[in-house]
């Protein structure tokens, strides 16, 4: 079991501004997705999935803008602040694509230290589509400490996922599951390795590190 402590510390957040605007606008020095859609979703549930495919695709369903800008940023959501109040209800759909061999297969737990290409992109793609602004600062918050239980985390390990085949064309991305009743997963349900699915009160991941899920 793992046991999570509440602190109070200071921590990085970011103050958010955005309009939904889909027309293209001059990039900046950041390299951006070869292509890319974002569509809103009407499928009226709250099941969510979002994750990587090989090829360098990064897909995403029924998912909010703060949600993608977690990801983008590679924080947490109490780090996210401000912003109008359709980021958290209006829920979208992602596909996109990098440039061929412009993101590395990944071999290992992602390091925070280290700038992630896929995410840099995604950080393009919203400043492009959504007019996304941010502005980094330091706010004491209460945070958490984690620690392992006595009888251990009660986790099973497994093989992290296979790396691309050189010059094999990828996998067209999984259709997203049919929700159960009430919009939650249903219970057989496996994300492709490296993705999580989301629905109210349930979750399902596959080959996720500790990083992606904490």
């Amino acid at each position: 079991m793992i046991f999570l402590k509440t602190l109070l510390s200071v921590a990085s957040v970011m103050t958010v501004i955005a309009s939904p605007v889909f027309a293209q606008t001059p990039g900046g020095p950041k390299p951006s997705f070869e292509v890319a859609s974002i569509k809103p979703s009407a499928t009226g549930n709250n099941f969510v999935s979002i994750g990587r495919a090989p090829g360098g695709r990064f897909i995403a369903n029924n998912v909010p803008l703060k949600f993608l800008i977690q990801n983008a940023y590679r924080v947490r959501d109490f780090q996210v602040l401000g912003g109008p109040s359709w980021i958290t209800t209006d829920r979208w759909n992602v596909e996109a694509k990098a440039e061929e061999g412009s993101i590395p297969p990944q071999t290992g737990p992602p390091d925070p230290n280290v700038p992630d290409p896929m995410s840099i992109r995604l950080q393009s793609l919203l400043e492009e589509r959504f007019q996304l602004k941010v502005r980094h600062e330091s706010r004491e918050l209460p945070t958490y400490t984690m620690t392992i239980g006595k009888d251990g985390p009660k986790l099973k390990s497994v093989d992290a996922p296979p790396r691309p085949v050189p010059g094999q064309a990828p996998p067209p991305p999984p259709p997203p599951p049919p929700p159960g009743a009430k919009g939650e997963l249903p219970a057989n349900v496996t994300p492709p390795p490296g993705s999580i699915m989301i629905g109210p009160g349930n979750l399902a991941g596959s080959a996720m590190t500790m990083t992606q899920l904490v």
